[in-house]
């Protein structure tokens, strides 16, 4: 996926920002000592400029929630993912000793599912069956926490969002939005789907919390290299045979998960609209720093320049999860020599969904190297 110009970036880092801003990502004041909220007027439709009405159990998990938050960001700061896990653990322990579905709001971490998921379960079930039910779970942050609620009434299926930040009397009214969906299912992988009207490809979320041992193995193995058109996932290579493998997406995707975008990093090339020229010392260094590449298979390159020995590189969104699915990590197999082969599956809420198996041997420093992929047969790339 090309992403061209700069001005285009300012313009998606903008849009980002506001967005982030809209959910409530700015800092929060301090979470007040009293105990649970007083209750607000409860709103029409939403969005509206009234303050919706304090549900009585999302007004208990701020009340639990605020305080553990406050005393872990105060020492550790607002980024959830730059807790100790013990931390996060006893943030999360705070809401789900009320009884309630919950988890973090973890980022990029779906692996984690929900805790009390079976009463989204049962939910999903009762819908099926045609009867009226109701349930809620909590998403719960460094200064917020969100609430959804499923609703299945008189034949109609709706889902809300509200989100609550710590030290405000009531959830704003502009983080409030219902929707009306067509329906609602749970899936034998351990995830919900919902779909908005029957023409539309469902949104969907993992409830079912994988096994720990597997937490975190996708964020730090296989989103660095999982780009649309890199082809680590989605062909079969070695360190006999990578010739599919396109290691100029693969250099863009590595360096972004190191901080070192193209656009930020290097000299960009006048004649080549987004292309910028990289050093061969650093694209040499990298790539064969964690793929059995060589640097003179690099050279042989198409865009290889040995009169200034750099390549060229043009800048594009080259990391990421598969274009209309997830991917995680849902087994791993230990080798004698330490490596270990990852089961990834890319998830898709069409009832198709791929599989592919990567090979990685660990370092002793914290660093890895990638040794080859097999892609299970009837899997498309």
């Amino acid at each position: 996926m090309m992403m061209y110009g700069k001005s285009l970036r300012a313009v998606c880092a903008l849009l980002c920002c506001l967005t982030l801003a809209s959910c409530g990502k700015a800092p929060a004041p301090a979470a007040p000592e009293s105990s649970v909220p007083p209750a607000a007027a409860e709103s029409g439709s939403v969005p509206t400029e009234e303050a919706p009405a304090v549900d009585e159990e999302f007004a208990r998990v701020v009340e639990a929630a605020a305080p553990v938050a406050r005393e872990i960001t105060a020492e550790y700061g607002e980024v959830i993912a730059a807790f100790p896990e013990t931390k996060r653990e006893r943030l999360l322990a705070a809401v789900t000793a009320l009884g309630v579905p919950a988890k973090l709001w973890d980022y990029g971490n779906s692996e984690r599912g929900i805790e009390g998921w079976q009463a989204i379960a049962e939910f999903c079930e009762a819908f099926r069956r045609g009867e009226d039910a109701e349930t809620a779970w909590y998403w719960v942050g460094a200064e917020e926490a969100a609430q959804y609620r499923m609703t299945a009434a008189d034949g109609t299926l709706s889902r809300e969002y509200r989100c609550w930040k710590f030290g405000d009397t009531s959830p704003s009214s502009d983080s409030t939005t219902v929707e009306t969906l067509s329906g609602v299912k749970f899936r034998e992988d351990g995830w919900i789907e919902w779909s908005r009207s029957p023409d539309e490809l469902p949104e969907q979320e993992r409830i079912v919390p994988l096994p720990k041992e597997l937490w975190g193995l996708c964020e730090k193995y296989v989103m660095p290299v999982a780009g649309d058109h890199s082809n680590v996932l989605t062909r079969d290579w070695n360190a006999e045979n990578h010739e599919d493998v396109w290691w100029e997406f693969v250099f863009v995707s590595l360096s972004r998960s190191v901080g070192k975008e193209l656009f930020d990093t290097y000299e960009a090339v006048e004649d080549a609209y987004d292309t910028y020229e990289v050093p061969a010392a650093d694209v040499e260094g990298l790539l064969t720093g964690y793929f059995p590449v060589t640097a003179e298979e690099l050279r042989a390159l198409p865009n290889y320049r040995p009169d200034t020995q750099t390549y060229r590189m043009q800048y594009f969104q080259g990391s990421g999860t598969f274009v209309g699915g997830d991917l995680e990590v849902t087994d791993k197999t230990d080798h004698p020599d330490g490596s270990m082969t990852l089961r990834v599956d890319w998830v898709r809420p069409d009832d198709w969904s791929g599989r592919y198996y990567l090979t990685v041997l660990p370092g002793e420093d914290g660093s890895w190297k990638y040794l080859g992929n097999r892609v299970e047969p009837g899997t498309e790339g």
